[in-house]
């Protein structure tokens, strides 16, 4: 009988030994995740507002364009500054490499980023032009 309840009490002590391990790696798990989902939302957030900003820049300068063409988008521009006979001036200082105007779309949009950083470069040699 003694034999039994011993061989119980360590099958209990296995098996709390085994869940507490269990509960750490689970507690370590939630932590990791929780960190994920700030840093996507952070980056959410940041692509969010990268998007407006960009929105709002060709809304208020009447020089700047963003198109959309199958899965891609192009930022141009109508400015003298950047313009020289109807085309983008590539021997001028103020020249935007069309594969930094050219930007692929992306799952997580973070394209928005990319085009913003465009935008405010091209308003920027504009308006200290």
């Amino acid at each position: 009988m003694l034999k039994l309840h011993t061989s119980i009490e360590n099958r209990i002590k296995d098996k709390i030994s085994y869940l507490d391990k269990r509960i750490a790696f689970l507690q370590e798990q939630r932590k990791k995740l929780k960190s994920d989902l700030r840093k996507r939302d952070e980056k959410k957030a940041l692509i969010k507002k990268a998007q407006n900003r960009a929105r709002y820049l060709v809304r208020k300068h009447d020089f700047l364009h963003i198109d959309y063409y199958d899965y891609s988008y192009w930022v141009d521009s109508d400015s003298p500054v950047h313009v020289n006979d109807g085309s983008w001036d590539e021997d001028g200082k103020h020249y935007i490499d069309a594969g930094d105007r050219h930007i692929h779309e992306e799952d997580d949009n973070s394209h928005w980023l990319d085009i913003v950083w465009v935008c405010e470069r091209i308003v920027s040699d504009v308006i200290n032009k």
